[in-house]
């Protein structure tokens, strides 16, 4: 597993205030939260281990409630995991009850996690109320890794947000078509019911030329969805002479009776492909790769983007089948005991 994603040569200490509010919704009930995160070991089968200290302050007099507190890990790009809403767990927030005292401060303490995929940030979510007043805000923490840059801070303007598998690379497909791919979701830290109502993508090149511009409404259906992730994906044919260029995604959703804009800008680039000869010798069904547009499994982890499923299929009782007899058995699959070739020349 790659581990450029993860940050920062020291402990970064991030004091982050609420940047961003639902339109309409007051913003003066002021929450900062300070954290700190740290990617300590990497187990030599890829799992990752943090540790995550919070405080969260009440900057106002009046006491505030803490309705909602949704905690993420995103990868670069912000596509997230989400790791649950806290406070429904047993009603309490870090061990307090879910109330800050007018100009206090929490202390959340030490957490640790372990995860298996690459993650660059936590991001929390907190609704708080007080005063007749609702403040909903979506707060980011980098990922601090001895020997590794820091990543650039997520395009997080608002508790709903877009977030992608980056980076956005274009690929020359076996058919000589150039092939972009496009992963992403709708992340909405508020749990409120959403309805997405625009989303159209357009693309141009490094000149302004339009290489795509599509309204994508009817393809991305989310309604009253107070799912947290709701993801999409897209694959576009892109013209023969395509380098780079920028991604927009404009979008709008419903909440409640407000509506609100949503947008995201990404940079695209073909990248030329690397030849290697195939592993395997004969006739194999190579699946669930980049090119395919259906939402098969690899697109949920972005270290998975570019894996392909291998195997050998042969007609049983009339459909193909890459077993026969037990499926919990390796000696089922035809697979099974084949060579594996060196893909390129190298060093034993």
């Amino acid at each position: 597993m790659s581990h450029r994603h993860v940050s920062l040569a020291a402990l970064l200490i991030c004091v982050l205030t609420t940047f961003a509010v639902l339109a309409g919704i007051s913003s003066s009930l002021a929450l900062q939260l300070t954290g700190s995160s740290r990617l300590s070991t990497v187990d030599p089968d890829g799992a990752e281990h943090f540790s995550l200290a919070l405080s969260l302050r009440n900057t106002v007099p009046q006491r505030l409630s803490i309705r909602r507190w949704e905690l993420f890990l995103a990868s670069e790009g912000g596509w997230a995991w989400s790791l649950g809403e806290q406070i429904s767990k047993n009603g309490r927030f870090f061990g307090y009850p879910p109330n800050i005292a007018g100009s206090s401060t929490i202390q959340a303490g030490n957490l640790s996690y372990e995860w298996s995929a690459p993650a660059a940030y936590f991001l929390v979510g907190v609704e708080a109320t007080g005063a007749g007043e609702t403040d909903e805000s979506l707060f980011q923490i980098p990922i601090a890794r001895s020997g590794y840059a820091a990543p650039a801070p997520l395009p997080v303007l608002a508790p709903v947000y877009v977030g992608l598998q980056e980076p956005l690379e274009a690929l020359l497909l076996t058919t000589g078509e150039k092939w972009l791919t496009i992963v992403g979701q709708v992340i909405n830290s508020t749990g409120n019911p959403l309805t997405l109502t625009r989303w159209r993508m357009r693309l141009a090149n490094a000149r302004g030329a339009v290489v795509f511009d599509q309204d994508l409404t009817s393809t991305f259906q989310v309604r009253n969805s107070s799912q947290s992730l709701n993801e999409f994906e897209y694959g576009f044919a892109l013209p023969a002479p395509f380098v780079q260029g920028t991604l927009n995604i404009d979008a709008e959703y419903a909440m409640g009776r407000e509506r609100h804009t949503l947008n995201r800008s990404a940079t695209v680039r073909f990248t030329p492909a690397t030849v290697l000869r195939a592993p395997t010798r004969g006739l194999w069904n190579w699946g669930n790769g980049p090119g395919e547009l259906a939402f098969h499994t690899h697109y949920h982890w972005p270290e998975q983007r570019f894996a392909y499923d291998m195997g050998i299929k042969r007609m049983i009782k009339g459909s193909l089948q890459t077993y026969a007899g037990d499926p919990g058995r390796n000696e089922s699959y035809f697979c099974w005991k084949q060579p594996i070739h060196a893909m390129a020349d190298g060093v034993e």
